[in-house]
């Protein structure tokens, strides 16, 4: 008879919208969720086995592996997954092409690749 359970846990400090994988160590397939606003996650239908378990969001640091247990005894684990924000950057360079024949004010902004859409808190503006 073929079990399987669920891994469930948060994130450390606690924030949502992070996607968190269980990878399963013997046959390397992965398995996901997303933390709600608690942070709280649960990932359904794993088999028992042993998991290698990854937060990833955007402006984090990916988090060490948490290793958790799902057994035919206990179909169940809890674990608490640590997560790091990036201090900040920078990003440093030169304008070659300013508008107008005289230099004005001028805002620099970063843009995602795909979408176009200007990512928030990396504009800047020079006088």
């Amino acid at each position: 008879m073929a079990y399987s359970g669920y891994i469930e846990g948060k994130v450390d400090p606690v924030v949502n919208n992070f996607l968190i994988t269980a990878e399963d160590t013997a046959s390397q397939i992965r398995y996901s969720a997303v933390t709600g606003p608690d942070g709280y996650f649960v990932i359904f239908n794993v088999p028992v086995s042993v998991y290698d378990v990854r937060a990833y969001k955007a402006g984090f640091k990916q988090s060490s592996d948490v290793t958790a247990y799902v057994q035919s005894n206990s179909l169940s684990d809890s674990v608490t997954v640590a997560v790091e924000q990036y201090a900040g950057s920078s990003i440093s360079g030169s304008t070659s092409f300013i508008a107008g024949a005289v230099a004005k004010p001028t805002d620099i902004v970063l843009r995602d690749k795909k979408t176009l859409d200007v990512i928030p808190g990396l504009s800047v503006s020079t006088d």
